[in-house]
């Protein structure tokens, strides 16, 4: 089994549920694995220790140095804690979990599940995260009604996601946020001095998924407007669903 992020055993595509069982000691104290997801996923990682605590690494090799860097252990879990098992949310890529023994002089075998249930995204190209590169929805308010939905990713590997959108005439605009692991939160923005920034008092509203301010309406003119979506609390990752309504008035 490989010890480093470019001897890792390949594991694939991850499309389900995976397992995997070796032996870590002293001598041979870490086995790396590499797995794909081709979709947005919410990723569960269960891990088992024999005689000795084993300790389960989730690794994104941002920069692709094939080191593993500062900030780039996205989840740990151990065979002897509450934590032996984790959830998260995931977008598209390719990962790599580390097996170790949570003590440097202990041997155990162990045995670990991965599973992937996908929570594929529907919006191409992928929304930017500023307001220039923001994911255009064009415009929104035809009649009687007209209604948008967005499912990405944000958290600790994208942590926002803005979108544009359009009204050409007084509008009623309702804003949901739902997701799936923690909480997201919606802010509507208008650029008003158009700079490409938000600036103070441009952020109109803003919702969250784990309050009961999940869904609201505002009253809008005609303009162009943004609505970006974040993780309500950092080192939060979580698949959401954004949803606009319009109603021209």
């Amino acid at each position: 089994m490989g010890n480093t992020l470019s001897t890792a055993f390949n594991i694939g595509t991850l499309s389900g549920t995976a397992t995997r069982q070796g032996v870590v000691n002293p001598v041979d104290n870490v086995d790396i694995y590499r797995f794909t997801l081709n979709q947005n996923a919410n990723l569960e990682a269960r891990i088992n220790g024999s005689s000795a605590a084993a300790q389960l690494d989730l690794i994104f090799d941002a920069n692709r140095n094939g080191l593993i860097d500062d900030g780039e252990i996205l989840r740990t879990g151990s065979s002897n804690l509450s934590s032996r098992s984790f959830t998260e949310a995931l977008p598209a890529g390719n990962y790599f979990v580390r097996v170790s023994p949570r003590s440097s002089s202990a041997s155990t075998s162990y045995d670990f599940a991965l599973v992937a249930t996908p929570t594929p995204g529907n919006v191409s190209p992928l929304p930017g995260n500023t307001l220039p590169t923001a994911f255009n929805v064009g415009t929104l308010n035809q009649r009687p009604a007209s209604t948008f939905v967005a499912r990405d990713y944000v958290g600790a590997l994208d942590d926002r996601d803005f979108y544009r959108f359009s009204l050409n005439q007084n509008t009623n605009l309702e804003v949901r946020i739902a997701s799936s692991s923690a909480a997201a939160q919606s802010s509507l923005i208008f650029d008003a001095n158009g700079n490409g920034l938000i600036d103070q008092g441009e952020v109109l509203q803003i919702g969250s998924s784990s309050l009961s301010s999940r869904s609201f309406t505002r009253a809008l003119s005609a303009g162009t407007y943004f609505v970006q979506v974040s993780p309500r609390s950092r080192n939060t990752s979580m698949n959401y669903e954004l949803t606009l309504v319009a109603n021209a008035v």
